[in-house]
């Protein structure tokens, strides 16, 4: 960011070079590498509990990642489980359009935003990771993450 008032472009045309780079190496050879994914966030951070100015923030919680993929996402699930359980819950992610990219040059390639919302768990202590797995079987999953849920 250099403190132009528009969205400064040099992070767009880095990551344009890059790709134009990695383009040619991955043309090479079969695809084995699942999507890739940022780390899940949620959204309220602290659900049931107190957020800014001690404001109660709501009990539902929505996790959101970014994900992309050169052979295209055939799925994105969000699992989850209670803390200390064995087996772990499934929800499919759904896809979200995100804003149209404000740099010149665009962006060659743009991952999309993939979100599922948890709700009416209450007291519990979570486990969650998201799960993409790409149009030719290759499977990737984020780290294991824990919220507390009031």
């Amino acid at each position: 960011w250099d403190g132009n008032t528009e969205w400064d472009s040099n992070p767009t045309l880095a990551a344009n070079q890059a790709v134009e780079q990695a383009d040619r190496v991955i043309g090479q050879g079969p695809d084995t590498v699942g999507p890739t994914l940022y780390l899940p966030q949620r959204d309220p951070y602290n659900p049931g509990g107190r957020g800014w100015g001690n404001q109660p923030e709501p009990e539902d919680v929505r996790i959101w990642t970014l994900g992309y993929d050169v052979s295209g996402i055939e799925r994105v699930d969000l699992k989850y489980r209670e803390v200390g359980e064995q087996d772990w819950n499934s929800t499919p992610m759904t896809a979200s359009p995100m804003p149209a990219p404000k740099t010149d040059p665009k962006p060659t390639y743009r991952g999309e935003e993939y979100g599922a919302e948890l709700a009416g768990l209450h007291d519990v202590a979570i486990e969650y990771c998201v799960e993409a797995q790409d149009m030719l079987g290759n499977i990737s999953q984020t780290d294991v993450q824990q919220v507390y849920i009031e």
